[in-house]
């Protein structure tokens, strides 16, 4: 698997090369007029190879950085394009549009922008609040549910601002917390895991806190994304955070409303949800926990009302999401909205991210969840 990845890694960085090549020898042409042409030729080769070599890891942020630089390149190149026949392209030949232009500064300074943003946007943990409601019977307080997904231990959120998310969360009086999957990945370390599950163990809750496993939280089992604990310490460590696990099953909670925790859609032993709710008792509020925000069509003939997800990210980096939509990657990719006229569904764009360090899709947030009865 890792060498597959490697392959791609090499077909891209092959495009990303060619490119460049071009990109620099524009630059030191524009800088350098008078250097020969044989020097100039030769110092873009070199440069070109180097940035392909460093984008082969697609993982990686180089990758990502050099993608971006390749995208507002090819915006300034269309706006030379529109600039070069208004008013007989005189805008196209100023001094200052040929600089920003041809140098290439204007690409690597939106590319420098946006991965700032996306950094500070990563490391900036905010409340989301929906409010849903119901015509079933619930109690009149109704239930205030904290939903956290795709925390991703150590990518971007540390032990000290963890300690300070957890207090704040608890300050809102939650009657629940829930951990909606990849809350770890194999880049965790045993350290942060138990730390992690303490901390959100340790949130007071009128009913607790109660986990489902994502695709990234069990060690994965192929070479170069093994995980540092095994997933006998992984599970032992939530349950000794008086963390319930919930693995295709279902919890009541008060006397009205269902808690289905499913077992993510990369498992394959799910119980497919119509077996799983097959004797629950449809007039209470159920609740389905499913990582991946897939199966939408079978979690809404179950006769879920509320289904919660993260997964996504929200595509984590501008434009992913819009791809995830377009080629239906997953039923939803982010937000609030019905699957039909009965179940609703809020898909999270999680707590961090997955490997990158910027998030420029969407906020990192953790969900605030309003059930009220109509």
């Amino acid at each position: 698997m890792w060498g597959a990845i490697r392959t791609v890694g090499v077909f891209v960085a092959i495009p990303i090369a060619l490119y460049f090549f071009f990109f620099i020898k524009r630059a030191i042409g524009y800088f350098f007029p008078d250097l020969k042409k044989q020097i100039s030729l030769s110092v873009s080769a070199v440069s070109a190879v180097a940035i392909g070599l460093t984008s082969t890891d697609i993982f990686g942020f180089p990758a990502v950085f050099v993608l971006h630089v390749i995208f507002f390149s090819l915006i300034c190149r269309f706006v030379n394009f529109i600039l070069k026949r208004i008013k007989n392209g005189a805008a196209s030949r100023a001094k200052i549009w040929q600089f920003l232009y041809k140098s290439g500064a204007l690409a690597l300074a939106f590319t420098l922008a946006f991965s700032l943003y996306g950094y500070i946007n990563l490391h900036n943990v905010v409340a989301t609040e929906y409010k849903i409601t119901t015509e079933k019977d619930i109690r009149a307080e109704g239930y205030r549910v904290i939903l956290i997904a795709d925390v991703h231990y150590g990518v971007s959120v540390d032990d000290e601002a963890l300690a300070r998310i957890c207090d704040e969360i608890e300050s809102l009086s939650p009657d629940m917390v829930l951990l909606c999957g990849d809350i770890v990945d194999n880049n965790t370390t045993t350290e942060e895991m138990k730390f992690m599950f303490s901390e959100f163990g340790s949130i007071k809750s009128e009913f607790g806190t109660f986990y489902v496993h994502g695709n990234h939280d069990k060690p994965f089992g192929f070479a170069g994304f093994e995980s540092e604990f095994s997933e006998d310490l992984l599970t032992s460590t939530i349950k000794n955070s008086n963390i319930t696990i919930l693995t295709d099953d279902i919890v009541e909670i008060g006397n009205d409303i269902l808690l289905v925790g499913r077992n993510d859609a990369s498992e394959r032993n799910r119980m497919p949800i119509d077996e799983l709710l097959n004797e629950a008792n449809c007039e209470k509020f159920i609740l389905t926990l499913d990582h991946q925000p897939r199966d939408y069509e079978n979690i809404a003939a179950s006769k879920t009302d509320l289904v919660l997800s993260g997964h996504t990210h929200a595509g984590q980096i501008w434009p992913v999401g819009q791809i995830q939509e377009l080629f239906n990657m997953n039923d939803e990719v982010y937000g609030h909205g019905f699957i039909d006229g009965d179940t609703q569904f809020i898909v999270t764009s999680g707590f961090a991210g997955w490997k990158y360090p910027i998030k420029t899709a969407e906020k990192a947030e953790y969900v605030i969840v309003e059930i009220k009865s109509e």
